[in-house]
């Protein structure tokens, strides 16, 4: 009987997954792979993917362990929590999980784990935290309809609406934005390459709005910066930030806020709504798709209204 006769289907319950044996991974591996070739990933990325998930299997292997289910993941990330490998490796390792189970939903129209993935004992940095999208929707419902009220909306849709870094939103210039062609573009700096930006209908009104019907009422000193401070200066950092923190006191958002939160909530938003890895990671500008991966940890529905 040749290895081709011996490969068992896959049987998936409600509950659990049954596997057999080396040749059934080595199958699941070429299988995964064609799945993220499809999808268009990245040789690199796809070269990463399949390495971690044959790090999966290996374990799984050495454990003998027959059923895949939610118990098997916490064994498994209990394992990689022994290990003396970064909270940033464990949730790429993590994501790839993920992946798999979204192939084996995909391929067998069926999810094999039942519950969701959680990460565990994790400490993330503080920069990690996140905006419910109730809570910028409240910060999107306090902005008021005068001239200072615009420059603040545009802010709040520049960093999130458009995922900028801190610098990047006091670095943007008004020839950046192409309304026609609805993309605004962040130039290189030196740590960052340039990207250009889709702008949502909203997102560009936002934008068009202050342009044309605050910012020349606020403007002190002839500048082609795009944010300007209560001064009618080129905006910092510094008062971008303050912008922000007065706008989410008046909002009732109780906990501690930074700028650099409305960038990580977008990442988290457009991943609870099925947009890829890759794709956010192009939009955020990201040197590694390690980095977008933060975003998985994080239980989707969490972030819905």
């Amino acid at each position: 009987m040749n290895i081709s006769q011996k490969r068992r289907k896959m049987i998936v319950g409600q509950k659990n997954f049954k596997m057999q044996g080396t040749p059934f991974f080595k199958e699941q591996l070429e299988k995964m792979e064609e799945y993220l070739i499809r999808l268009g990933y990245s040789e690199e990325t796809i070269k990463s993917y399949i390495k971690n998930l044959k790090y999966f299997f290996n374990w799984i292997i050495k454990e003998k362990v027959k059923n895949l289910d939610q118990t098997t993941i916490d064994q498994y990330l209990q394992y990689l929590h022994k290990k003396a490998i970064t909270s940033k490796t464990i949730q790429t390792k993590y994501n790839v999980i993920r992946h798999y189970d979204k192939y084996l939903e995909k391929t067998k129209n069926q999810k094999v784990i039942t519950k969701p993935l959680y990460l565990q004992d994790i400490n993330l940095p503080k920069s990690s935290e996140i905006l419910t999208i109730k809570e910028i929707k409240k910060l999107y419902d306090v902005i008021e309809e005068t001239i200072i009220g615009l420059r603040d909306r545009a802010l709040l849709s520049l960093y999130y609406g458009c995922g900028l870094r801190n610098r990047e939103g006091t670095m943007i210039r008004l020839e950046d934005i192409d309304y026609k062609r609805e993309i605004i573009e962040i130039k290189p700096s030196k740590n960052y390459q340039n990207r250009f930006i889709p702008l949502s209908i909203k997102v560009k009104e936002d934008l068009y709005r202050y342009q044309t019907q605050s910012r020349p009422y606020i403007i002190n000193k002839k500048t082609s910066i795009f944010l300007l401070n209560n001064q009618g200066k080129p905006g910092t950092t510094t008062t971008n930030r303050r912008i922000f923190n007065k706008l989410a006191e008046k909002a009732g958002i109780n906990k501690p806020v930074t700028l650099h939160m409305l960038r990580h909530s977008l990442g988290t938003h457009l991943l609870s709504q099925g947009m890829q890895l890759e794709q956010i990671s192009q939009l955020l500008g990201h040197k590694s798709l390690d980095t977008t991966q933060l975003y998985t940890q994080i239980p989707t529905k969490k972030w819905k209204i």
